[in-house]
């Protein structure tokens, strides 16, 4: 790598980091379009270099986004959006990173989360409409005609040639509601060189073709100027797992998504996308325009490298985990096993049994926000920060590979 400079963490500050994105180009996070990309979650805020280094060793033509967070790892965590932004734009300069990079503000919920990702200089916005999604028997009548400037006849007309009344209506009434709030937010975007992704991969089934057909047509008449947009895939997609299903289902899923985005001109977003090793040749093979996120991943990292190094650390994080567990699982789709072990053995095997790794996913934020725990786990890391930057060239690198 080039261009190594060591920065005193006591000049890290706001400004400065504005200061450095405002003197040096490509540590200004930009939009990326349909180029296929990969989002690098970093919820501790010293990932970056262990991403640039998976980029370089692989070699990967995919283009990163380094700084990427939702909203709801913001609350858990108490870091800001210009906080990540910063961490991402250290971590580019200290390694030596020149081929520039994405800033993906995820699963944005309200006008308040989308002006602060605004605010801070992010360069996408993953706009999450979910609460707004019906997966009841609901009432066309009941939609928001008005704001989707629209009616049941003009709508009808528009998807007959690929559909049925009633699959067209049920399209309708589950997302009806979402395309206004979709709307609402991106209309905050207006005028700004931004990324706009659409998500509506956490319903409670696959989102079928016609579906995602449905929401390009709609936001395309709505005139949202989204780049990308991310389904519900067949299969099970849980979070620090591998895909599980019957390979062939996944495979024409993805196929079948892909040829649909490919057709309304956008780019096919994978969430939930870190672990999914089995996957990825189907996605590298489906499209040439592709963006898959991760996020927990690197975090689990961190805890392999703790347990590594500080055995009674870790150990405390285990504890608050398996205290935290049945709370925090609730916002997200696990496995029936999941939890931490009443009793353990080697500790860094815990990284990979699939239950623990759910538990420990997901705990994050109760783990980094804890007033001891969390500044002594950064401590640690940046201890041994080359050898979490090492565990991370290995981990990542694979995810890269699999896209190649």
């Amino acid at each position: 790598m080039t261009n190594r400079v060591a920065i005193p963490l006591s000049e890290r500050t706001p400004a400065a980091a504005a200061a450095l994105r405002e003197e040096i180009p490509h540590l200004r996070p930009r939009p990326l379009g349909a180029a296929s990309s990969f989002g690098f979650g970093d919820r501790t805020g010293r990932a970056t270099p262990g991403h640039a280094r998976a980029l370089e060793a692989t070699g990967s033509r995919l283009v990163p986004v380094l700084a990427q967070q939702s909203a709801r790892e913001l609350e858990r965590t108490g870091r800001t959006f210009t906080e990540v932004l910063d961490a991402a734009t250290w971590g580019a300069f200290e390694s030596g990173w020149t081929g520039g990079y994405g800033a993906d503000a995820d699963h944005l919920r309200t006008v308040d989360e989308v002006t602060a990702a605004l605010d801070a200089g992010f360069t996408m916005l993953t706009l999450d409409p979910s609460a707004h999604v019906d997966e009841t028997e609901g009432d066309l009548d009941a939609l928001p005609w008005t704001e989707l400037r629209d009616d049941w006849r003009a709508m009808r007309l528009r998807h007959a040639a690929v559909a049925d009344d009633a699959t067209i209506a049920a399209a309708a009434t589950t997302f009806g509601s979402a395309l206004a709030h979709v709307t609402e937010l991106a209309r905050l975007a207006d005028g700004r060189d931004v990324d706009i992704e659409v998500s509506v991969d956490e319903t409670s089934r696959p989102t079928t073709p016609f579906e995602h057909r449905f929401l390009a047509v709609e936001l395309r008449r709505l005139a949202v100027p989204f780049t990308s947009l991310a389904p519900r895939f067949a299969g099970t997609w849980q979070k620090a797992l591998d895909v599980s299903g019957d390979a062939d289902e996944i495979r024409r899923s993805i196929e079948a998504h892909a040829a649909i985005a490919s057709e309304h001109g956008h780019k096919l977003s994978v969430h939930s996308g870190s672990d999914k090793f089995s996957a990825y040749p189907f996605l590298a093979e489906a499209t040439d325009s592709l963006h898959v996120k991760t996020s927990g991943t690197s975090y689990l990292e961190a805890l392999r490298v703790v347990a590594a190094v500080d055995e009674d650390l870790f150990r405390a994080v285990l504890e608050v985990a398996r205290r935290r567990f049945d709370v925090d699982r609730a916002s997200y789709e696990l496995s029936p096993g999941a939890g931490i072990p009443s009793r353990t053995g080697e500790l860094a095997a815990l990284l990979d049994e699939p239950g623990a790794r759910q538990a420990l996913h997901v705990t994050y934020g109760a783990v980094l926000s804890h007033p001891e725990l969390g500044p002594a786990l950064g401590a640690a890391l940046d201890t041994h920060a080359d050898a979490y930057a090492g565990a991370l060239e290995r981990h990542l690198g694979r995810h890269l590979i699999g896209l190649a």
